[in-house]
This record gives structure tokens, C-alpha cells and sequence, in this order.
């Protein structure tokens, strides 16, 4: 779990820093340069 800056946001929604879970294993990280994340609302 790790806390993101989801700015800037598309919509009306007011963005701020929340909590995600990565869901991409570290190898898949580390070859594209990216993580799959799913940030965790309310």
C-alpha cells in the first residue's frame, strides 16, 4: 500500500493524496517503468 498524488484530476472531483494498492508484481514494474495501482476510496 502506498499514499498518491492523484493531481491533476479529470472531473469534478476533488483530488487529494489517498491511499492504492499495487497490484503489478515487481518485475512488470521494473521493465515498463510503470506500476498497476487501485486506489482505495470510501
Amino acid at each position: 500500500m502506498i499514499s498518491l498524488d492523484f493531481d491533476p484530476s479529470v472531473g469534478k472531483e476533488i483530488m487529494k493524496r489517498c491511499l492504492a494498492f499495487v497490484i503489478s508484481r515487481k518485475m512488470f514494474n521494473e521493465h515498463t517503468g510503470f506500476a498497476v495501482m487501485a486506489p482505495i476510496t470510501s
